[in-house]
């Protein structure tokens, strides 16, 4: 059966779910990597971490994302 999108106010609430369940450090994190346009080395240097931290807390959000039903390609 294959998986249907969230959209419009759908994805609104969806997202607005996704935050909520993240931790005030993870949505720190996903600022960060919207202003260093994904770049998690630049991100791991602007906050005195080792880039593999960074990665493992990026895979941490993408863990709860797949939880709310986004895939890799979905529009936030």
């Amino acid at each position: 059966q294959p998986q249907v999108s969230p959209s419009g106010s759908d994805l609104s609430v969806a997202f607005a779910a996704v935050w909520h369940e993240l931790d005030p450090q993870l949505r720190a994190l996903w600022k960060m990597l919207l202003e260093e346009k994904g770049k998690q080395a630049r991100v791991a240097r602007r906050i005195g971490k080792h880039r593999n931290t960074v990665r493992l807390w990026v895979g941490k959000i993408r863990q709860v994302l797949k939880r709310h039903d986004f895939r890799e390609n979905d529009p936030l």
